[in-house]
């Protein structure tokens, strides 16, 4: 085919400013202010959307329960290497070495934490979200062209809704912001024809993002679905598709062997595998982030707005080529298989409703001065209630994980009283029985003199194991196992505790209670 405009972003003529197309007769020099300011308003409520995010994770959101045994993990890779390690946080573990496959991002957290304390953490993950909303925000851009810059507004909007909840401090976020890097660079050089040679730049990021987080399939997967986008525009004799076909051929083959670039890849790949395969509790319904997206608590919301995003990239087709209709493809599988892959697909269903949504969307409101200031007011505003909230030095941890208004509590007056009150067997360590969200903190303030029974490391356990516990189908079922387990000392929720009805059966004595958590021992302790 002659006519390269057919399904390609790269080679159409480049997009319209409304502005212009509304009043014909605006001069060139009016119409190049009205686009600056729209930019600018732009950037501006990108700001604005960077700064609620930080706002969440500073005033509502939690620390997320895995980070503590991220950083007790870090504790043992400086001191054993990077390497397969025997777990030594959990008395009821595999005790058989498994691989780190988030070694890197593990010690970039225990150097945050050693650095500066929680309060550095914080920082350092408003800015994983901020770097991850302006990444978009020129993922959006690239993709629309800088002509539209109300549709890219609405499309980072759409982001924010899908990823902030899931950008927490944990490795996975700095792998998220690698991906949207990654996503940019694609989406760049599909406007610029499939030239920009910072798109290589993919080699050493996939590679990076490997030693922090397993969602380094993703790079290859996302190429793959451009490198078969192409094939199909050459077979339907679109020009130059030919080149383009030979080069994501190559890029594939680099970004896939960069994925290798781990020093624990045999541990990672059975990781992987047992992840997708094997994991009963990923198969499970109890941890929430691996529900599929329409079995989550918004699904009501998230599944209408789902639809009406892919009704809008089929409505505006004729701007999005194939391979983004693949790549769009392959985020929508991932999320719909979990649902803690969202800010995976929105890094491409972002862009893609950006280049998608109607022409009659026009930048007039973002190039107002009115809109400019109120934008920065409320910019100003909410940075000023953020830096209000931040923590003082003098807050301790302990009090800022279970300030208002945030809904989940850690047992922190609990693990003081274990700790100054109740000393471990003599010759090994103390024995918990805890809860699975609160493993990770426990193991971090108590341990090595006490070791908990489970943790947010589903693949460290056996099947067995987690059928007699978080998945038992009664009280009897995980009394008769706790019974085996020759604990020490439990510490449970004080509301909705699973394993509450055990630990009583058991005839164990409270010997602490608090608003959040209680202190049970057996009887001749």
């Amino acid at each position: 085919m002659a006519d390269n405009s057919r399904m390609t972003v790269a080679t159409l003529p480049a997009p319209t400013c409304a502005l212009v197309d509304a009043a014909p007769s605006v001069s060139a020099p009016r119409a190049s202010r009205e686009l600056r300011r729209a930019t600018v308003g732009y950037w501006l409520l990108v700001a604005l959307v960077a700064a609620v995010g930080v706002g969440k994770a500073v005033r509502s959101d939690v620390m997320d329960p895995d980070v503590f045994w991220h950083l007790r993990v870090a504790d043992q890779i400086l001191r054993e290497g990077v390497r397969p390690i025997v777990d030594s946080l959990s008395y009821a573990s595999l005790k058989q070495p498994w691989a780190p496959y988030s070694w890197l991002a593990e010690l970039a957290m225990k150097w945050s934490f050693d650095a500066g304390g929680y309060r550095l953490a914080l920082a350092f993950r408003a800015a994983l979200i901020a770097g991850t909303l302006a990444l978009v925000a020129l993922a959006c851009s690239a993709c629309a062209g800088r002509e539209r810059r109300m549709a890219s507004a609405v499309a980072v909007l759409w982001f924010a809704y899908l990823g902030l909840p899931y950008l927490s401090f944990r490795p996975a976020t700095m792998a998220t912001l690698l991906l949207a890097l990654c996503a940019w660079l694609l989406l760049r050089d599909r406007t610029s024809n499939e030239r920009t040679r910072s798109v290589w730049l993919l080699l050493p990021v996939t590679a990076l993002i490997v030693n922090l987080h397993l969602t380094a399939v993703v790079v290859p997967m996302f190429v793959a679905a451009l490198l078969a986008g192409s094939i199909w525009e050459q077979y339907r004799g679109e020009g130059d598709a030919r080149r383009r076909t030979r080069r994501y051929a190559l890029l594939l083959c680099g970004v896939t062997l960069a994925c290798l670039a781990t020093p624990l890849l045999p541990g990672v790949l059975r990781t992987a595998w047992h992840y997708q395969s094997r994991d009963v509790m990923v198969a499970s319904d109890i941890i929430t982030e691996m529900r599929p997206v329409y079995r989550g608590g918004l699904a009501l919301v998230t599944v209408p707005l789902l639809l009406a995003t892919i009704a809008l990239a089929i409505r505006g087709r004729e701007r999005v080529r194939a391979g983004e209709w693949l790549w769009l493809a392959v985020g929508a599988a991932l999320m719909l298989r979990l649902g803690r892959f969202a800010p995976i697909f929105g890094l491409i269903s972002a862009p893609v409703l950006a280049a998608t949504l109607p022409r009659r969307l026009t930048d007039r409101t973002l190039a107002k001065p009115l809109v400019h200031a109120a934008v920065c007011a409320s910019l100003l505003t909410c940075a000023w209630h953020v830096a209000g909230a931040f923590p003082r030095a003098e807050v301790p941890l302990s009090t800022w994980l279970n300030s208002e208004p945030r809904r989940f509590f850690y047992p922190c007056a609990a693990a003081d009283f274990v700790a100054a009150n109740l000393e471990p067997p003599a010759g090994r360590p103390g024995r918990l029985i805890n809860e699975f969200t609160w493993g990770g903190y426990l193991a971090w303030r108590l341990g090595p003199g006490y070791q908990t029974l489970l943790d947010g490391r589903t693949q460290m356990f056996a099947p067995d194991f987690w059928h007699k516990t978080m998945l038992a189908p009664d009280d009897a079922t995980r009394t008769a196992f706790f019974r085996t387990l020759d604990a020490d000392v439990a510490i449970i929720p004080v509301d909705k505790s699973r394993f509450r009805g055990s630990v009583e059966a058991m005839g164990w004595r409270s010997v602490y209670r608090d608003a959040v958590a209680e202190v049970l021992v057996a009887r001749d302790e």
